[in-house]
């Protein structure tokens, strides 16, 4: 099964990447090499998801404009199809175009596009150098995380990503929460928080101080492995 694929919540010309996602997936393996999986199945198909979500949004309204030239092209094979209801008319004339673009002109199609193709290929490559880099970061962190979270207790596995909470910047990296088997969740903030920390420490001098509680911020936790930032997420 793709697990990344919500039938619940279907992404517009989503069938299109799946190719796509499973070979930058493989890639990431590969890379990753025995690298300790801490990431269930449902974890690492969010990260998989976020990939599909930024494709489809990206080439949405370029295969849209396709897709009603292709129902133009094509109104000889529509009229037959309208014979049907109008949601099964809607689905078979997608999945038409879907099935005319793998088979006949998905390579052509992006050709004619150059710009799009390399899009597409940079928001790839950048999905598997932070993909990797998330992996690695948080094995290399994982036990002082489970001595500052959980007394030293394994936290368990990654079970959910929340991803993309920011805007992507720095060659693709955003803010993620990732939560654990035993609840615990973090959010992932992969650049220098050295000015959070600074305000954490003055609001924690301020507190010994006895000023009046006029702030309160999360611990911001500062590995020692360069250069990954976690901090705990509020409840």
């Amino acid at each position: 099964p793709v697990y990344f694929i919500n039938p619940e919540e279907p992404l517009p010309f989503e069938e299109l990447f799946i190719p796509l996602i499973n070979t930058a997936s493989e890639r990431c393996s590969k890379l990753l090499g025995n690298c300790p999986d801490l990431f269930s199945k449902n974890a690492y198909a969010s990260l998989q998801r976020g990939l599909l979500k930024r494709l489809s949004n990206l080439c949405g309204p370029t295969l849209l404009e396709g897709f009603s030239i292709f129902q133009i092209l094509n109104q000889s094979t529509m009229k037959i199809m309208i014979l049907s209801s109008e949601k099964q008319n809607s689905r078979l004339v997608y999945e038409a175009y879907i099935n005319d673009l793998r088979v006949n002109g998905l390579q052509d199609y992006f050709l004619n596009r150059p710009v799009l193709a390399r899009l597409i290929a940079t928001i790839t490559e950048q999905w598997i150098e932070t993909t990797v880099k998330l992996i690695t970061r948080l094995n290399s962190d994982f036990d002082i995380l489970c001595k500052t979270l959980h007394s030293g207790i394994d936290l368990g596995l990654v079970t959910d990503i929340e991803c993309s909470l920011s805007d992507q910047h720095n060659g693709g990296y955003s803010v993620c929460i990732l939560s654990f088997a035993n609840s615990f969740k973090i959010v992932y903030k992969s650049k220098d928080l050295g000015l959070d920390v600074a305000w954490r420490d003055l609001i924690v001098w301020l507190d010994s101080q006895g000023a009046p509680k006029s702030a309160s911020t999360p611990l911001v936790l500062v590995p020692l492995t360069k250069p990954l930032i976690l901090e705990i997420a509020s409840s």
